[in-house]
């Protein structure tokens, strides 16, 4: 049995961190001892006791924990924890520079700018639509699609406040979630292609965790060929950008291709999130899995 430290919170995702921290911890208490924070109430409480846990896990989804800030704290006090390095969940949560680093790859991205001052916006040249999200931020809040840059200009001078915006061609398309599972240099494994199927304009919030016409398929209903291509590219780009224990990659497929979206570094994890159920259809628990990920670290 080890001692366990569940680090959550401390973002504007709170609420699905700390409902993905329960689940974890309830899978793990039955084998360890497990103790959560909630950052940043607890952040003194965990520095005077951190020598007491013989393992750290970060459950926590956007800024803080998902973008590599406390990992790289972890780093510094010689703390053994599971998931990525600091250096990978910096790279991934920066959506600009992950997609020119997954097209410098070969693969193909939506076209992009980054907004990191309102002048930016005269750099906005779609013809179409358009998302607007915030750049180190979950794809599901303060997210918006927009027709012109007049109605998008509130939404990105609010981001500013906060992040810089990644405005991004909006692609009308399938779109599917690929959970790989392992370590990068230990032949991961694609485990399970998802669907996403919503009425909404886009995966956002209320979808995700409030809209009960929202469909996630597993597996997705497609083809050898379309699942492998999905897999295969999947699993580059975790290698590449060196994920550890797991992850979420997300796609939209129209007219022939596939896009890359955004790489999920701590995709959520309740009961309902799409890596347990991903887990469940490859024939395993959340409960095994992160055990035996615990047992190999």
């Amino acid at each position: 049995m080890k001692k366990i430290a569940l680090l959550t919170g401390w973002s504007k995702e709170k609420e699905i961190s700390f409902r993905s921290a329960k689940n974890i911890e309830n899978n793990l208490k039955k084998t360890h001892k497990v103790d959560i924070f909630v950052l940043p109430e607890d952040i003194g409480k965990f520095f005077a006791t951190h020598k007491n846990y013989d393992l750290v896990v970060p459950m926590g989804h956007g800024e803080y924990i998902e973008d590599g800030k406390i990992i790289g704290l972890l780093e510094i006090l010689n703390k053994k924890y599971l998931l990525s390095s600091a250096e990978t969940h910096a790279i991934c949560m920066n959506k600009y520079l992950t997609n020119l680093m997954v097209k410098d790859l070969g693969f193909t991205v939506p076209e992009s700018v980054l907004v990191q001052k309102i002048d930016d916006i005269k750099n906005i040249k779609f013809k179409n639509k358009f998302f607007v999200k915030p750049n180190h931020g979950g794809s599901s809040v303060d997210t918006g699609v927009f027709e012109n840059v007049a109605k998008a200009k509130k939404t990105i001078t609010h981001i500013l406040t906060y992040d810089d915006a990644i405005v991004q061609q909006a692609i009308k398309g399938r779109e599917f979630t690929v959970s790989v599972i392992g370590d990068y240099d230990k032949k991961p494994q694609a485990i399970a292609v998802t669907e996403v199927v919503t009425k909404r304009e886009f995966f956002d919030h209320a979808a995700k965790y409030e809209w009960k016409d929202t469909q996630e398929i597993t597996p997705a209903n497609i083809d050898k060929k379309m699942q492998k291509e999905l897999e295969s590219t999947a699993l580059t780009i975790y290698t590449i950008l060196k994920i550890r224990t797991l992850s979420r990659i997300d796609f939209l497929y129209s007219k022939g291709k596939f896009y890359f979206l955004e790489v999920n570094t701590i995709p959520g994890m309740t009961e309902k999130s799409f890596l347990p159920q991903a887990l469940e259809y490859h024939g395993t628990t959340t409960e095994k899995f992160f055990n035996d990920a615990i047992k190999n670290l």
